[in-house]
Parts: C-alpha cells; structure tokens; sequence
C-alpha cells in the first residue's frame, strides 16, 4: 500500500500516490510522509480521513485536484475537508493542496430532522482538516463553498479548533452561507476565514 517506512515518527509510511494517501485511514494514529506530487483528478469526490491522531508530513510536494462534493448529514457526515478530524494532537505539516474544489451543500437538507439524530454542531469545512490540529507550513489554492447550512465554520486551511497554524497560506475562493434556519440554539451563524473559521 505505501511506498515503504513502517509508520513511526522516525522511520514514517511513505506517500506516494492517491492509493497510498487513501490508505492514510486504514492507519489513523500512524505517521506519514509524502515523497511525491499526487494528482486526484478522476478520483472522484473525496472522501475526508477521520479521527486522524497521527502526522502527516506534505514534504513540500504537491496534492493536486482534491474534490469534494458532499451534502451534511448521516452518509456524508458533517465534517469536510483532506481530513476531516485530527485528534490529540494531530499534526499537519508541509501540505500543498492546488486546484481543490470543496462543494458543501445543505439545500435541500432538512436540518431540523438532523438536529434530531444528533447533528447540533455546525458544519466545518477546511482544506487541510475541517477541525482541530497542528498546523504548520501548509497552502490551500482551489475554491471552498458551503451553501445554505444552518451552522458553518470555514476556513481555507482548518475549519474550527486549531492548536497552533504556523507559516499556513490561503488562496482559495471561500464562500459560506448561513441563512436557511437556525440551529437548536437559536441561531445560524456563518464563522468564516481566510486562514481559520473559528478559533478558541
């Protein structure tokens, strides 16, 4: 599945295709490096790596064409990004993502049902990980658009949560809305950035 190491923080998995990135789930408290530029165009939309507790390490190359086309809820979750959730400590270094489409919509979503079932967060969104994590050297170019959720939190490079975001760059399109109804709070706010949406 990966190019070698044996997933330690000194002798890391290697990364080295689409294949191999997509094995990054079967492995989530692993750590990993990327050896050479990957290209995702007719992957597909992708889908984000959750509960991640390892490191991953972009080496400075590239992740080309991640997409995304998800509609929040029970099948696609609520969570999108290359990674969806770094846990304890998760860290992220050196990801270069150019040409990342991000399409996130809750048109016809009826989110009253899924506050219901659970779903009482807001819908978060980043380029390299839609919620909590280490960040450091990392860059997001492409287009980000989250349309008509209840609760949103955007941003191009972590969508809420982030421990530290060191030397991390923006250049993708983001739009965000937030006006179909409230949450269960009351509420529907749209936390929305460049860099971050939210942040505690």
């Amino acid at each position: 599945l990966f190019a070698g190491g044996s997933g330690t923080q000194e002798d890391p998995y290697r990364i080295d295709s689409a294949e191999a990135l997509d094995g990054v789930r079967q492995y989530p408290k692993a750590h990993y490096l990327q050896i050479r530029d990957i290209d995702l165009s007719g992957w597909g939309s992708w889908d984000p790596i959750t509960n991640f507790r390892g490191s991953y390490d972009g080496g400075g190359y590239t992740i080309a064409n991640l997409s995304i086309s998800a509609i929040p809820g029970r099948e696609d979750g609520m969570n999108f990004g290359l990674f969806g959730f770094g846990l304890d400590g998760a860290s992220f270094r050196n990801i270069t993502l150019t040409n990342a489409s991000i399409v996130v919509d809750g048109t016809y979503v009826d989110f009253y049902g899924l506050m219901l079932q659970g779903y009482d967060d807001p819908v978060r969104v980043g380029g390299i990980c839609a919620e909590t994590g280490h960040f450091e050297n990392c860059s997001v170019d492409g287009s980000i658009r989250v349309l008509e959720c209840a609760a949103v939190c955007v941003g191009g490079i972590v969508g809420d949560g982030a421990y530290d975001l060191l030397r991390c760059t923006n250049s993708a399109s983001i739009y965000a809305s937030s006006t179909k109804m409230s949450n269960m709070y009351g509420f529907s706010p749209a936390y929305c950035g460049g860099i971050t949406g939210w942040n505690y």
